[in-house]
């Protein structure tokens, strides 16, 4: 006798589930890889919203970069740095999130002018 639909649905729903809880860590996946910051470019950093610009400045500038600009959002900013390490250093110093400016420059920043 095959399943009726109320003992299959518990099943199904779990099957729905688990495709959801996969596809939405490759998505996560790649939107991290795609947001990878890269050398010499300018990075999107999200600080504590607690600091001060000042204090994020100080942060910045003890990674070795530079603050560019800050972001519509309170503890976002932008960073420039020559340094490889220079996201790592950021991390090191506070730093919630480091971004690839590039691909996050246009929904977090204040444009200038």
């Amino acid at each position: 006798m095959p399943p009726s639909r109320v003992t299959a649905a518990p099943a199904e729903k779990a099957g729905v589930l688990r495709r959801i809880a996969v596809l939405a860590a490759f998505v996560i996946v790649v939107a991290v890889l795609a947001s990878w910051p890269r050398r010499g470019l300018p990075v999107v950093v999200v600080f504590s919203p607690n600091l001060s610009l000042g204090e994020i400045d100080l942060r910045i500038t003890s990674a070795g970069g530079a603050l560019v600009d800050f972001g519509r959002f309170k503890g976002v900013v932008v960073g420039l740095s020559p340094d490889p390490d220079f996201a790592k250093k950021l991390y090191a110093n506070g730093a919630l999130w480091v971004m690839d400016g590039a691909l996050t420059t246009g929904l977090c920043v204040v444009p200038a002018g």
